[in-house]
């Protein structure tokens, strides 16, 4: 009977805390989700409103920036070159872009 109510215990006990587990997991999932789409948001407005600082702002600083674009030369390496590339995408537009992000 000690034997029964070691295991029963055991089970019950392994599912609390499979639980518990899974419930902070899915509150990090959720504020991760919750950063990311803030982020989304704040580069879409960044975009509409051409606003080249804060754009490059979501990317690696200086030359540790490697991007590719479907443009040529379609390899920008660093920000400054990579800014140079949203200077000359923005002006050819004379209205505000939107992100389809």
């Amino acid at each position: 009977m000690k034997k029964i109510i070691f295991y029963v215990t055991s089970i019950v006990t392994g599912i609390i805390l499979l639980s518990t587990n899974s419930c902070k997991e899915k509150d990090n999932a959720t504020s991760d989700e919750i950063t990311i789409r803030t982020m989304y948001k704040e580069f879409s407005e960044a975009v509409a409103s051409k606003d080249i600082n804060k754009i490059i702002s979501f990317y690696a600083p200086g030359d540790e920036l490697v991007a590719f674009d479907a443009f040529l030369p379609r390899q920008y390496k660093g920000a400054t070159a990579y800014r140079k590339d949203y200077e000359g995408f923005f002006s050819s537009f004379p209205g505000p872009p939107k992100s389809v992000i």
